[in-house]
């Protein structure tokens, strides 16, 4: 019987880290994040351009060309149920607040409140997921 308890309790611990919905089978669940990730994988090979471009050296039309992938990027929903999750675990939330908004520099250096300590936990943070550890 403890066999089974464990492997039930492995398989809800599946479902809580993948982020599977409820009435959703676990199996399915992994194979969908596996496509998504396979088609992100593919698209960042395939579509993407990373590199540096003096605005020099190229016409107009070839760094058109380049960026033309953006906007045709897959669909992630569950590995975005997932990130999203994570980012309301590890932040707290006036540093989401910051990285959301994209004015860092005006909220850090004009606010009277200081982020120092917001700024240690999601550093802490960010390392043990690194490490694994969470």
């Amino acid at each position: 019987m403890s066999e089974l308890t464990a492997a039930l309790a492995t398989i809800e611990k599946c479902r809580e880290i993948s982020g599977c919905p409820a009435g959703v089978d676990l199996q399915d669940w992994v194979k969908r994040l596996a496509a998504e990730n396979v088609g992100l994988k593919k698209f960042i090979k395939t579509d993407c351009f990373v590199g540096h471009i003096e605005p020099e050296t190229f016409y107009e039309e070839e760094v058109t060309r380049y960026v033309s992938a953006d906007g045709f990027e897959p669909e992630p929903p569950a590995t975005d149920r997932i990130y999203a999750g994570i980012k309301a675990d590890v932040l707290p939330a006036d540093i989401a607040e910051i990285i959301d908004s994209g004015d860092l520099e005006t909220i850090c250096y004009e606010s009277e409140r200081s982020y120092a300590e917001d700024f240690r936990i999601a550093l802490y943070s960010f390392r043990q997921l690194r490490e694994g550890a969470k």
